[in-house]
């Protein structure tokens, strides 16, 4: 993820972060071999971020974990 500021109609990144590490979920199968294949394993999906009205943001995304698919939620208070 990254926190950028947004000026006459250029952007520069403030900040870079990891919302989601999925080498630390589960590790790449030594039989893949195409991107296309590692995708169709890929757990994790549509990061969305919306800012709240105290100034924090909630960032959320499925995924994949223990076996079981569902919604997770980050609450993320940006200090800057």
């Amino acid at each position: 993820m990254d926190l950028v500021e947004i000026k006459d109609q250029k952007w520069r990144i403030v900040f870079e972060g990891l919302l989601y590490d999925a080498m630390n979920q589960r590790e790449r199968p030594r039989n893949i071999i195409s991107a296309v294949d590692e995708f169709d394993g890929f757990e994790f999906g549509f990061p969305t971020a919306v800012r709240l009205a105290d100034g924090n943001v909630l960032a959320t995304h499925w995924m994949k974990k223990d076996g079981r698919f569902g919604v997770m939620w980050t609450k993320l208070k940006i200090d800057w």
